[in-house]
């Protein structure tokens, strides 16, 4: 079907384009000069005004339109043809001088956030925070009338397809329901001792290396560097992995880059027949995030790689004993950062921020009265006050700078999602693990709605209590 065959050739196009952008995004957050950030501003908005044009282009719009009207299409063509076409009428809504200033101001935000957060300056950021969240109110307010729902759901979906704010508060509200008492239940974990040994950064990275090698990460289509936040970046043959360090946090590194891992995994397997088109990319974040989540607090917790990584100490000559890195993990500490707070505490990291950002992108919040919420929410779900320590406090990550705006809710819709996959599969060995979720997950694409795919794959409705119940079992196997 030669219509069908230039449509590919159209989004492979684009694909192409997309994985340009990964590189020169992964190149601005490893290695690029300090003064390129406006030069490569520059540049990368231009390429997204090209995206813009071509996602939205009127001639493969009427192609689009034109095969859904033959019945001979089966059905993986027909639903790669109505995602596709729902993505233009979407992407359309949208005025291509919004998307190119959006893209702009996000890299100058970026960098903001680098140098500010350095300083520990609230003041220098929030100026250029400023601008970017304005913009973004304007494209949330395009795409919530024309679809019916608040400026901050628009965002959302765009992340969670489909997810309503009052499904995400609901599933917030239940974790409020059994989550507090879990501190005053497993209080005695809290004098667990760390692992404190002061590690090089270079043997640290070395490490990494090799247990990402060891399971299955291919080094030859892919990097693990060094940034100011950790990510997971690139296309399926060209994935970029990026950690940060710190001497005495040997443990946060290794499941930093374990959870990076499962989202390599997750965009190494996704299906490639429509590559381009919108099915052939993660159906979610928060499925995306649950890959993540499933390698570093499920995969991650297992007897079987604690023993792993407590071997891989002593061959470097740190002999960490297995019993050691279990206390570790499940000491019960609330941390003012979310990447370094225990797994319990993780979950109100997470409310958090969708408390602020879904009232700061509905107009109910300014930006200037991000500390004081922050702080007000931090001692009321972490018993932690972050005071002026903005670093550690509102600045810690970098997802507002980057525009993320919806994205946090992901986190714990991933876990939730994490918990239930793991509930499912149990302890299946490492390969047998990796074949489940290649059928039941990667496999699947945006072929089906993220309920659809977390719900079919593990024959339950969506819940809260497997996370409950995930938590109970690890916090109870001191």
């Amino acid at each position: 079907m030669r219509e069908l065959s230039d449509i590919k050739e159209h989004y492979r196009s684009i694909y192409n384009i997309e994985h340009l952008m990964d590189i020169c995004y992964w190149d601005q957050t490893t290695m690029m000069p300090e003064n390129s950030f406006l030069a490569r501003a520059e540049a990368l908005s231009e390429a997204e005004l090209i995206i813009h044009e071509k996602k939205t282009s009127q001639a493969i719009f009427d192609t689009i339109e034109k095969l859904l009207l033959d019945n001979n299409l089966d059905n993986i063509a027909r639903k790669a043809l109505l995602s596709a076409k729902k993505e233009i009428e979407q992407k359309r809504l949208l005025p291509i001088s919004l998307v190119k200033k959006i893209k702009k101001i996000t890299c100058q935000c970026e960098y903001s956030w680098v140098k500010n957060k350095e300083m520990n300056n609230w003041q220098g950021f929030s100026k250029d925070l400023t601008q970017l969240v304005e913009l973004l109110r304007e494209k949330a307010s395009i795409l919530s009338e024309a679809s019916g729902v608040s400026p901050y759901e628009s965002l959302l979906n765009e992340y969670e397809p489909m997810m309503k704010t009052d499904m995400l508060d609901n599933l917030f509200e239940e974790i409020q329901i059994w989550l507090p008492g879990l501190t005053e239940r497993f209080k005695s974990n809290s004098l667990n001792k760390n692992i404190n040994h002061k590690i090089p950064i270079r043997t640290q990275i070395e490490i990494n290396k090799e247990m990402l090698s060891e399971l299955g990460f291919d080094f030859s289509r892919g990097r693990l560097d060094v940034s100011a936040h950790p990510f997971c970046g690139g296309t399926r043959d060209d994935i970029r992995i990026t950690n940060k360090y710190s001497d005495s946090n040997f443990i946060g590194g290794v499941y930093a880059s374990l959870h990076e891992f499962g989202h390599s995994l997750y965009e190494r397997n996704l299906p490639n027949e429509f590559l381009g088109m919108p099915v052939s990319y993660p159906c979610s974040i928060g499925v995306h995030e649950s890959q993540s989540l499933f390698f570093e607090m499920c995969y991650g917790y297992s007897d079987s790689f604690i023993n792993y990584l407590s071997r891989k100490t002593v061959k470097h000559g740190l002999n960490i004993s297995a019993g050691s890195i279990r206390k570790h993990l499940l000491k019960l500490k609330p941390n003012e950062t979310r990447i370094n707070t225990d797994e319990i505490h993780y979950l109100q990291h997470i409310y958090l921020r969708y408390l602020i950002e879904r009232e700061l992108i509905n107009k109910n919040l300014a930006i200037n009265d991000i500390p004081e919420l922050w702080n007000e929410l931090s001692i009321k779900l972490l018993g932690i006050s972050s005071g002026k320590d903005y670093r550690n406090g509102c600045m810690q990550d970098i997802h507002w700078a980057a525009g993320f705006f919806g994205y946090f809710p992901c986190y714990m819709l991933g876990y939730i999602y994490a918990s239930q996959i793991y509930k499912k599969i149990g302890e299946l060995n490492y390969e047998d693990t990796l074949v489940w979720l290649r059928k039941n997950i990667w496999s699947k694409g945006a072929f089906f709605s993220p309920v659809d795919v977390i719900e079919s794959g593990t024959e339950e409705k969506i819940s809260t209590l497997h996370a409950r119940d995930m938590i109970i079992a690890k916090y109870e196997n001191i």
